[in-house]
């Protein structure tokens, strides 16, 4: 895949060094308004190390202006992080890789910006000769969950990351059939993380997201039905 590229969509095209300054202002506005446990902050090195050393796209609007970025880290302390987490083998680990960071501008939010950053990004790990993707989400991060779930993901481990905060993992293995149904076993509210990970241990995995008439958001825990 080259730089630049369009997928029925906003234009997307890998960022370079000189995007870095425009993506940290965009990481700033997104996340000025969210809690420390909801979402990651980087600093301005951090993206640029990111977008140097690693897989950095960007969307942009039709005038050309930055307004998300999501990054695709291939092989670093993070992926072996989250692969010893999920005990992937010798050979999933070499396969794996995982989504490490996305910002999507205030003004951009709820326009399927998120939902074509995942896109893009899972293309770059088939290009890569990537199967196994991976990636940590705050259970209160529910625009996320949704996006990743519609997207072919399950919640496979859950575990306390970046100082201590409630991280689900998340995985998609690109390689299985996608539209897999799953039989639902137990429902966990989303606020109750001893809960999830008690369904994780018993060998289920969170495939769908659900609302009460409160507002309250539960996760459905299974197993697939396929055979």
């Amino acid at each position: 895949m080259n730089g630049a590229a369009s997928r029925n969509g906003p234009l997307i095209r890998l960022l370079l060094e000189a995007d870095a300054d425009a993506a940290f202002a965009v990481h700033c506005a997104a996340t000025r308004q969210l809690q420390n446990d909801i979402v990651r902050r980087e600093s301005l090195e951090f993206i640029r190390d990111q977008i140097n050393y690693g897989f950095v796209i960007g969307g942009f609007s039709a005038d050309g202006q930055l307004v998300a970025y999501a990054a695709l880290a291939v092989e670093n302390s993070a992926t072996s992080k989250i692969s010893d987490l999920l005990k992937l083998d010798t050979e999933s680990r070499k396969n794996f890789c995982l989504l490490d960071g996305v910002a999507v501008h205030p003004a951009w939010q709820s326009r399927g910006m998120h939902h074509a950053l995942i896109t893009e990004r899972l293309c770059y790990a088939r290009d890569l000769g990537k199967d196994i993707v991976g990636v940590t989400v705050s259970p209160s991060n529910l625009k996320s969950l949704k996006n990743l779930l519609a997207s072919g993901f399950l919640v496979i481990q859950a575990t306390f990351l970046y100082g201590g905060h409630e991280r689900l993992i998340l995985v998609r293995h690109l390689g299985y059939r996608a539209g897999t149904r799953y039989h639902r076993t137990k429902t966990v509210a989303l606020k109750r993380f001893d809960e999830s990970l008690e369904a994780i241990r018993s060998g289920l995995c969170g495939f769908e997201l659900a609302w009460d008439e409160q507002g309250q958001a539960f996760m459905h825990y299974g197993t697939s039905l396929q055979k």
